[in-house]
């Protein structure tokens, strides 16, 4: 039995270091490939005020969440709906720190449970002026909660990791449209008497920042 425990442990360590590497390939990807193409000056007064100053906003959209394993179980969830809040707040030059509450609703069979997501991201913002487009990759970490339902008969805690992009579109009004698209994954988690992961989910959302 110990020794099935250290398997475990050695097995749950190379999942999480295969997801987390893959999340951050994806961010620095993403980071080098809109750095290479977009740039400008922040000090126009001109520039949104999201872009220099921050703002709040809200995302909906689809989450097709990766293979749910939980104990002995490998359940594979249909895609369904996330919903989100954030804030962008100022933290250096041309970077930006969030702060965020999503819910992501886990479909499997017949059954839905709701995972509540608290978490702090990491922006980059990548604006030019003459496209009224702004670009932000964002690596964000957190914990998600599930309560109790009938796939895993207690409550469940969880690291999650987000890796994805984040595009501004801005027009004359006071607010932007946002799309964004990346992965989510909750790569370690469970309870005392089991343990608990989903893998990368891809996620797609729009939104609006005021």
């Amino acid at each position: 039995m110990f020794i099935n425990q250290i398997q475990r442990c050695s097995w749950q360590k190379k999942t999480l270091v295969r997801h987390f590497t893959f999340l951050i390939a994806l961010l620095i990807c993403l980071i080098v490939f809109t750095g290479s193409a977009w740039g400008g000056t922040l000090s126009s007064p001109k520039i949104p005020r999201q872009v220099t100053k921050g703002g709040v906003g809200v995302k909906l959209g689809v989450i097709n969440t990766g293979i749910f394993k939980a104990g002995h179980k490998r359940l594979d969830p249909m895609a369904s709906v996330s919903f989100g809040v954030f804030f962008n707040i100022p933290f250096v030059s041309r970077i930006m720190i969030s702060p965020a509450f999503d819910l992501h609703n886990i479909h499997i069979y017949a059954l839905q449970e709701l995972m509540a997501d608290f978490s702090l991201a990491v922006k980059p913002v990548i604006y030019k002026q003459n496209t009224k487009l702004a670009i932000r990759p964002t690596l964000a970490f957190g914990l998600g909660r599930m309560a109790t339902w009938d796939v895993i008969e207690d409550e469940t805690t969880y690291l999650s990791v987000k890796a994805y992009l984040e595009l501004a579109f801005f027009s004359y009004a006071k607010y932007a449209w946002l799309l964004e698209v990346g992965y989510t994954a909750f790569p370690v988690g469970g309870n005392r008497n089991l343990d608990a992961s989903i893998e990368p989910s891809l996620t797609v959302r729009v939104g609006l920042e005021y």
